[in-house]
């Protein structure tokens, strides 16, 4: 709280923590020093944080010698404000003085491409403690960590624009702020040991090349080494032409060799369901099974008898479409053998226009009560900051005198962090060779589809789509699939000893076996045995939904 009250001594701890702009006001460090004014010189007002925002220029690059900081907003905003001071140490050997960088650019790397080839087979461990040493810029000299603490001693804080000898000189003209700014990066850290800052890095960068998921990679980037983290995603930009010429000769709607399991994910749109089918193999690598639409009701026009659109806001039985068509939908195998994998688990956006999440709620009831709930899966996007890519809850608004829906916390609905899950799908798609994570694209699909592909960009905000009213589902669908994919553990899989859901074809227990040739048969039919309960397809065990 600072408002209305004078305070000599503001301190700000977890910056970046706060809002850029408090209640339309301004930035908490502009409010909080107001609060001091009164006290003139006396006052002060003192923020620290981690850089907790993201790059928001990746082309953005600090003209030499400037200790200027990425546009990035948070913090580092405000430290461009001040006098940019950064940490300079002697080097042991020739005593000449450099900077103690944020991120990771004082350590003897290899490109980054090489990077992801060694930690495919090695330990991070064993090449953090290989590669956790840096380079004086002056002589060349390889630096151990022994020399850190005796280095950080003979250290100095320089504004932008002033250097520093060997004989300690300090000469040039300091930029001018009545802000003292310091950015302190985390090789020079007391407490971080170098064998760790660099383990943690190759550690998350191997977790992102297994699986697309960046929290790490980002968490390391910020905490561990003192600097702002740049999204993947916009390091590069997705060509849909160049998807496009990556199309292979894949039947439409035939199971490829290769996949384990099926998930569907469908879009709720204005009369019309958008529906992809995702096969998912060994690691993660996926391919297009079949895209269609769900927009025909079995609702007649009673003045012309011809059949009438889809209104997923206005009528449950139009729902109902999706039983048939989606949920208990199966595929024929490649193989030929006239087996069939049927789709394990659908995902479903329950948001929309007023009317879809009612429906969709009661829809998953109608689904809990035919025995095949826990085949749909339904979802909502979540744009805190932080969260897990997919967490379940269970909503309840029964106490609130405006609500929409009808739910009192019985209903599953998975929220998904739509920006982390699209960094992995980006991630994905820009994958050369097949393997982990890849993702097969038929060539049945239409150049539309690679536009939906293309019709976002990554910002500091998140993923954004280029211009509004631009179609977006092939994307949107692929982070709906995986998040299927992702809750039902694919990440977690050992594949040399996989569930039995997810083993090969010929042990595979789910997979539909062709029917057998119809014999002449004179005897009644055997009475109808009991219809067995459905298991759950996330756990294998009954469901808990009924």
């Amino acid at each position: 709280q600072v408002s209305s009250k004078s305070i000599r001594w503001v301190f700000v701890t977890d910056y970046d923590r706060c809002s850029d702009d408090i209640d339309g006001e301004g930035d908490l460090f502009t409010l909080a020093g107001k609060r001091t004014q009164t006290f003139l010189s006396r006052g002060m007002t003192c923020i620290e944080s981690s850089p907790g925002r993201e790059v928001r220029d990746p082309k953005w690059r600090a003209l030499d010698g400037s200790h200027a900081a990425p546009p990035a907003g948070g913090i580092l905003s405000v430290y461009d404000r001040g006098d940019r001071r950064r940490w300079y140490w002697p080097c042991p050997e020739c005593g000449e003085f450099h900077q103690a960088r944020p991120g990771l650019g004082n350590f003897c790397l290899p490109p980054e491409s090489d990077l992801l080839e060694m930690v495919r087979t090695e330990s991070a461990s064993a090449l953090a403690d290989r590669f956790a040493r840096i380079a004086c810029p002056h002589c060349g000299v390889s630096i151990g960590r022994e020399h850190r603490r005796a280095m950080n001693a003979g250290g100095v804080w320089l504004a932008d624009g002033l250097s520093i000898d060997r004989e300690r000189r300090i000469s040039g003209t300091p930029r001018e702020s009545t802000i003292a700014s310091f950015w302190l990066g985390g090789v020079a850290a007391c407490f971080q040991p170098w064998p760790e800052l660099v383990g943690k890095h190759l550690q998350a960068l191997a977790t992102w090349q297994a699986t697309g998921d960046e929290s790490a990679l980002k968490g390391t980037c910020t905490n561990d080494q003192g600097a702002p983290y740049t999204p993947r995603a916009m390091l590069s930009d997705r060509d849909a032409r160049t998807l496009e010429a990556r199309r292979e000769e894949l039947p439409r709607g035939i199971v490829p060799h290769g996949v384990r399991f099926l998930v569907a994910a469908t879009d709720v749109q204005a009369h019309r369901w958008v529906v992809q089918v995702i096969g998912y193999g060994v690691d993660g690598e996926r391919w297009i099974v079949d895209r269609f639409d769900v927009s025909v009701s079995a609702r007649i026009d009673l003045g012309t008898g011809d059949a009438l659109a889809a209104d997923p806001a206005a009528y449950l039985e139009d729902w109902s479409l999706l039983t048939a068509r989606v949920l208990l939908r199966d595929y024929p195998l490649a193989d030929g053998s006239g087996r069939r994998m049927p789709v394990r688990v659908t995902a479903c956006d329950s948001g929309g226009r007023d009317g879809v999440t009612e429906r969709a709620y009661a829809y998953w009831r109608q689904c809990r009560k035919s025995g095949i709930g826990s085949k749909l899966m339904l979802i909502k996007g979540d744009h805190r900051p932080g969260i897990p890519r997919v967490s379940k809850s269970y909503p309840d608004n029964s106490s609130g005198s405006k609500r929409k829906a009808n739910a009192r916390g019985q209903i599953p609905v998975w929220l998904l962090n739509a920006n982390a899950l699209k960094d992995g799908i980006d991630a994905a798609l820009k994958r050369g060779e097949p393997g982990s994570n890849y993702v097969h694209l038929p060539n049945w699909l239409a150049s539309s589809w690679f536009d939906e592909i293309a019709s976002e960009v990554r910002t500091d905000k998140g993923w954004m789509t280029v211009k509004k009213g631009v179609r977006n589902e092939a994307f949107d669908l692929l982070a709906y699939a995986h998040a299927v994919a992702l809750e039902l553990g694919i990440e977690r899989i050992n594949w040399s000893r996989p569930p039995a859901w997810a083993a090969p074809w010929d042990e595979n227990p789910e997979i539909i076996q062709p029917p057998e040739p119809r014999q002449p048969d004179h005897q009644p039919p055997p009475p109808a045995e009991a219809r067995p309960e459905r298991a759950s397809p996330f756990t294998g065990r009954k469901s808990f939904w009924r």
